[in-house]
């Protein structure tokens, strides 16, 4: 009977992703490709010419980044 042996641990595992997260932040530099054809403003922003209203994806997004990087708006 052949005995199976145990798997060879990741190479590249990261274990303390507090650390992994802070180490990103202080790095500086974060891209983001985005579709070129989103809507960042609502339909209706004309008519409230001195507040910007911004669309549905355009809060979502910037809600999703602070939730992931722990960032300000």
């Amino acid at each position: 009977m052949e005995r199976m042996s145990k798997p060879l641990p990741a190479r590249h595992h990261t274990a303390i992703w507090k650390r992994y997260v802070a180490a990103l932040k202080r790095r500086g530099f974060l891209l983001i490709r985005l579709d070129k054809n989103t809507t960042w403003l609502a339909d209706n922003a004309a008519a409230l010419a001195a507040t910007p209203a911004f669309s549905d994806v355009a809060i979502q997004f910037c809600v999703s980044v602070t939730v992931l990087f722990t960032l300000p708006l």
